[in-house]
Parts: structure tokens; C-alpha cells; sequence
């Protein structure tokens, strides 16, 4: 008995000293069903989503602890869509068809929870699959950057033109019309 004694204080004084938690995870939000997003989750919103699912999975979390940390750490409404899956499956409806439902609401969440429904039902990795879905997106996102870069040159010519016409008509055009009637009048 006394060779267990300085394991049982160790393990005492290890259960009463909780780790450090950020001030996020002390009051988690909750979500109701009623608390929907009016806009949903963008591309790049999505993609930090991501990077956090892929690496919690990595770790050897589960996909219902990965979305609770992720839904913790993510801002509206990636929050609140992470959070309906959370809630509906804290409800007792089943995981599978909370992700299929997110989908149905915003597309973009399509290819990820396509692969966690996998990996649900098949108990399988789907590393490879998010990671893929991660530089495909990326890829999307960026083109999509340079699109809307692009256009703002085009954007920018009509209030360039708006302004300089006047001027060059009142400038070059005028004196110039002028000088050719006065010449054909004399």
C-alpha cells in the first residue's frame, strides 16, 4: 500500500489541476435551431474550416470532436453552420444526415462533409480527400482572387473616361473645330 501512495497523490494532484483553457472554450455558445445565418459561409471562411478538420482528424480526433473544436475557434457563421450540425446531432438525429443537411444549405460545404459521411460510415481515413479538397479549393479561391483583381482594371476606366473626355474634348476637340471653321469662313 504505501509504493501505490505517491501514485495516488500524483494522480490526485493531476485530476485537480484542470489544463489551461482559452477564454473561447470556458463559455462555449450555444446554438439553437432558430439561430441560422442569414449569409452563409464563404470560400476562405471555409477554407480555415478546413485546415482546422484536416489537421484535428490527423491528430486522431474523431469527426464530432474535431467539429466541436472546430466550431469553437471558427467566427459567424461558420460557427453557427458547425454549430446546427453540433445541435441537431446533440438532438439525437444522426451525425450522417446533420452533415448531409448542411450541404443541402450551403453547396460549398458539399466535398467536406461528403468525406466525413464517408469516413462515418466506412470508418476509414479521408485525409487524402480533404487534402485534395483543400488545394482544390485553394486553387478556386485564388483564381477567383485574380478574377475579381482583373476587373477592377476594366471597373476603372469608365470614371477615368467620365472625368478626361470633357476635359480633352473642351481641350483638343473645340480649338481644333474652331480653327477649321474659321478657315473655311475666310
Amino acid at each position: 500500500m504505501m509504493k501505490l501512495l505517491p501514485i495516488l497523490v500524483a494522480l490526485s494532484a493531476y485530476l485537480s489541476f484542470s489544463l489551461p483553457v482559452s477564454p473561447k472554450q470556458k463559455n462555449p455558445k450555444t446554438v439553437s435551431v432558430a439561430n441560422v445565418p442569414k449569409d452563409p459561409a464563404t470560400t476562405s471562411e471555409i477554407l480555415q474550416a478546413l485546415r482546422l478538420i484536416r489537421i484535428c482528424l490527423s491528430s486522431g480526433m474523431t469527426i464530432a470532436g474535431t467539429l466541436e473544436f472546430v466550431q469553437i475557434r471558427m467566427s459567424e457563421p461558420v460557427f453557427s453552420e458547425i454549430g446546427q450540425v453540433l445541435y441537431k446531432s446533440r438532438l439525437g438525429r444522426p451525425l450522417v444526415t446533420a452533415l448531409a443537411e448542411l450541404a443541402e444549405e450551403n453547396p460549398r460545404w458539399l466535398p467536406i462533409t461528403d468525406a466525413m459521411i464517408v469516413g462515418l460510415t466506412s470508418g476509414g481515413s479521408i485525409q487524402e480527400q480533404l487534402t485534395d479538397f483543400e488545394v482544390m479549393l485553394r486553387t478556386t479561391h485564388e483564381m477567383e482572387k485574380l478574377k475579381r483583381i482583373k476587373s477592377v482594371a476594366v471597373k476603372s476606366v469608365l470614371p477615368l473616361g467620365i472625368c478626361f473626355l470633357p476635359a480633352f474634348i473642351l481641350l483638343a476637340v473645340i480649338p481644333l473645330v474652331a480653327g477649321l471653321i474659321g478657315n473655311v469662313i475666310n
